[in-house]
């Protein structure tokens, strides 16, 4: 019998190579929210980590948000690195063995990480699910800053209810204490590794590149 689209489910990760792997747990669409954007910040960043074949054809990336504590990393810890695009922008986590992205956090303090929809990919397809299924259809934003064009269908900011959506689930994320435990901060909100900020001649250099 064919599991219910509103059921939680829970899924195994992993990266690329296959080094880093751990779970997501209790997704749904109504658990989390999902974006592809198109920001310059987002394409930057996988264009740091060469890894072009995460974005579409108008330069987007897919990206679930969820809370920290349904989050498990629990191989391939050692590969575990950060990089904000600037001294306060996002800390931007990735696997140093395969490229792969492996979360967007804003802090220790908020209850937040955004999350790649291949590091389920495999655990999706071993399941029979799709990820429109599991984790809902994706909301375009900022696809005005789509490349080469903007993005069709996209809205050219953030719409209005897909931002009060976000807001209320990090407002009930923080009242239920699901910011910890992360496996990107220590409970004191120190990240578990040290975070590169690029320098503005390389940001510089990304952003012309992603434009």
């Amino acid at each position: 019998m064919r599991m219910s689209t509103s059921e939680p489910i829970d899924l195994d990760l992993r990266c690329r190579c296959g080094t880093v792997r751990g779970s997501v747990r209790s997704l749904s669409p109504s658990a989390c929210t999902r974006v592809v954007c198109y920001c310059h910040d987002c394409r930057a960043f996988v264009r740091h980590l060469e890894r072009l074949d995460l974005l579409d054809a108008h330069g987007g990336s897919d990206i679930f948000q969820v809370a920290p504590a349904q989050v498990t990393l629990s191989a391939g810890l050692d590969q575990l690195a950060c990089v904000r695009l600037s001294p306060s922008g996002m800390i931007r986590w990735y696997a140093r063995c395969c490229q792969t992205p492996l979360g967007n956090t804003m802090s220790g303090r908020v209850p937040f990480v955004g999350l790649s929809p291949a590091l389920i990919a495999e655990a999706l397809t071993a399941r029979g699910r799709s990820t429109d299924d599991v984790l809902g259809r994706a909301v375009g934003v900022q696809g005005r800053s789509g490349t080469p064009t903007p993005a069709p269908g996209a809205h050219a900011s953030a719409p209005l209810g897909f931002v009060l959506r976000v807001v209320k689930n990090l407002g009930t994320w923080w009242l239920t204490g699901r910011g910890q435990p992360s496996p990107y901060f220590e409970p004191s909100g120190r990240p578990r590794a040290e975070p590169m900020v690029l320098t503005p001649e390389a940001r510089a250099r990304l952003a012309d590149a992603a434009s």
